[in-house]
């Protein structure tokens, strides 16, 4: 009785459903396939097919990543007197917060649905993307440690991917066809240097093109959306959204030179002024910037012009003689030689370099948390700036056969209002910072490759490329002069990109945030963001007073054999401009600019069918003059390992 129920349940799918098998007809087979090739649906090579009407697509993506990881943080850690120890080991990405040595999993479902005469589409991608465990596994994908009883979590399968489209039934001759959802929408993230933007943000946009030569894009994404989130009914102004308006205009100028002219208007009122230094450890530094100022553990005081620099830490002694005067000093703390002279009170050092101090005269004590931007560096009550940040530039990619010219330029500006920094003084020239701010930014990047395939009979492509991003080096004027994009997304770029770069998957200690080599989580003392990716706002990412990047690129792309690839980049980067980094300790540090340091990636693909491949990654990053001073300045060490990244990628794709 059960063979024949389920021969009969069989036979019913095979009718209702029309599965294309070898059998079908040819036409319908033929009608299937191209549902995965119109560019208006995901991926998915199996194929279902009504005849005369829907076709249907299924398919599957599954990378399972061991990964091996080594000190990320270049060593900080290993320094006993830095308390927050191996804090910067950590990096977020895609699939969590991660360190060390583990094993990602990531999985998609793909399904599609479109017409034969593709008026509409319909595509969705169910995915779990993780670090496996046995808790993990056994509790459905879905790692809640509070959870004791299994039995109540659910899978953490989601929707990672929604594009449905329709074909307008007016202006026919554009081809205008209205996209909603979510799904990958880009600027420059590709072809580009990955200067502007590209992401899969909730939203609607438009295609189309006019002729052969021209094809275009515009859109609106949601970013972050306040007023439909009911949990919380006590959650503040209701404009504290964040809104992106972009359009795309290609220019064909034959069929293998394209002129692509961008626009992206971003609208930020939910992100606070913030260093990642608060985000970290901001509570610690608070409880000692907040103590009374006879306890005070990170009391300030500017030295006298003999002595660059200003004592921190220690405690505030009042002593009363016989003769009825009195005497201050600070007993114990250091001497910080990275803070240079302040226009204040002048102090007189009493046995050696910052162990004591004594104030001259009738000079008072300074509080630095009213005197210096250190109380902003780690104040959780700043307000949500009015930010309007406008991004206008253009990419030619160019084939002139052996010879692939690549150049992008973009000019970022606007203005950040109601930051709720004037109310600070510059701890340097005792000047107060703005309220209100200009953004004016530019970005250029440039990449030259040689096809000589010719020479070698198969593909052989090395690479030059270069870019530059403007940098802020002055806190006090009215201008916040370091390039952000809506999102930095370099590691996406095919000039210079790749997922296994160690700068481009979040690193604290280079201050870059994931998906980006741009160092946004620096700056030179105004933390207002401007841009930056989304999922990371409030962490002080998308700072507008970062210090800028000279990115330098060779790299080589061959592939043997069908079968073969090899991709190896080496990256050199400079910090353009000085930039101050707060430290645990409620310090503030001087950085110089220069040589950061240099990456080396290399990737291998190995397909062993057209559906199955093994890809190896090595990455190395050897820190530079930057590193150096940026480790010292958190633990009192400079600290320069090698920080590496190995992985064995294998991947299932139908």
């Amino acid at each position: 009785m059960k063979k024949i129920l389920v021969g009969l349940l069989v036979g019913l799918l095979l009718l209702g459903g029309g599965v294309s098998w070898a059998a079908s007809k040819p036409d319908l087979r033929k009608e299937a396939e191209d549902i995965t090739k119109a560019g208006i649906v995901g991926p998915g090579s199996i194929n279902v097919h009504r005849p005369g009407d829907i076709q249907m697509s299924f398919g599957a993506l599954t990378r399972i990543i061991p990964t091996m990881e080594d000190n990320y943080d270049f060593g900080l850690g290993d320094v006993d007197s830095f308390v927050p120890g191996d804090i910067f080991q950590n990096h977020p990405n895609e699939a969590g917060w991660l360190s060390n040595s583990y094993i990602r999993v990531e999985n998609k479902l793909y399904f599609n649905a479109m017409p034969n005469d593709e008026i509409w589409s319909f595509y969705a991608c169910l995915e779990f993307d993780g670090v496996v465990d046995n808790h993990v596994v056994d509790d459905r994908g879905n790692d809640d440690p509070g959870v004791v009883d299994i039995k109540e979590s659910n899978s953490n399968y989601g929707l990672e991917r929604l594009h449905c489209t329709v074909l307008m039934p007016f202006a026919k001759s554009l081809n205008l066809r209205l996209h909603a959802g979510w799904d990958v929408y880009e600027l420059d993230a590709f072809d580009g240097g990955g200067l502007i933007y590209g992401d899969d943000n909730p939203g609607f946009w438009m295609t189309g093109n006019v002729g052969e030569k021209v094809d275009f894009h515009f859109g609106y994404h949601k970013l972050k959306e306040n007023d439909w989130q009911i949990s919380n009914l006590r959650r503040g102004n209701h404009d504290d959204d964040r809104d992106l308006y972009s359009v795309a205009v290609d220019y064909h100028v034959d069929k293998k030179n394209r002129v692509r002219f961008m626009y992206a208007f971003d609208r930020i009122r939910n992100i606070r002024a913030n260093t990642l230094q608060n985000f970290l450890f901001g509570s610690a530094v608070n409880e000692k910037l907040g103590s009374k100022q006879n306890e005070l553990n990170t009391q300030a005081y500017a030295l006298n012009p003999l002595v660059p620099g200003i004592v921190v830490g220690g405690q505030v002694i009042t002593e009363h003689g016989t003769d009825g005067s009195t005497t201050t000093r600070i007993e114990g703390g250091r001497l910080d030689t990275a803070k240079v002279q302040a226009a204040a009170p002048a102090i007189d050092l009493v046995a050696g370099a910052g162990t004591s101090a004594k104030l001259l005269g009738g000079q008072h004590l300074l509080d630095q948390a009213d005197f210096s931007l250190t109380n902003n560096y780690f104040n959780d009550e700043m307000p949500k700036a009015d930010t309007n940040s406008h991004h206008i530039g253009f990419y030619y990619q160019g084939d002139f056969g052996m010879i692939r010219p690549f150049f992008e330029g973009v000019y970022q500006f606007g203005t950040a209002d109601n930051t709720g920094l004037g109310k600070y003084v510059d701890y340097q020239t005792g000047e107060h910072f703005e309220d209100d701010y200009d953004i004016r930014a530019y970005a250029l990047a440039g990449d030259l490759a040689f096809e000589l395939k010719e020479y070698f009979g198969f593909t052989f492509r090395p690479h030059i490329g270069v870019m530059y991003t403007s940098g802020d080096d002055d806190p006090t004027d009215d201008k916040l002069e370091g390039y952000t994009g809506v999102d930095n997304l370099q590691r996406f770029s095919s000039h210079w990109g790749g997922e296994n770069t160690i700068i481009g998957d979040t690193n604290m200690v280079l201050g870059s945030v994931l998906y980006g080599y741009l160092p946004e989580f620096y700056g030179s003392g105004t933390p207002v963001a401007t841009g930056g990716l989304e999922n990371f706002a409030g962490t002080g990412n998308g700072r507008g007073d970062n210090p800028g990047l000279t990115m330098f690129s060779i790299g080589l792309n061959t592939a043997p054999k069908r079968f073969l690839i090899y991709k190896t980049n080496v990256n050199v980067f400079r910090y353009n401009e000085d930039f101050r980094m707060p430290s645990y300790d409620g310090s503030i540090h001087e950085i110089d600019s220069g040589y950061l340091g240099t990456e080396w990636d290399n990737e291998t693909i190995l397909a062993l069918s057209k559906n199955m491949f093994i890809k190896g990654q090595f990455s190395f990053f050897f820190p530079g003059d930057v590193v150096d001073d940026i480790t010292k300045a958190y633990s009192g060490k400079k600290k320069d390992d090698v920080a590496t990244r190995l992985a064995f990628e294998l991947i299932w794709n139908f």
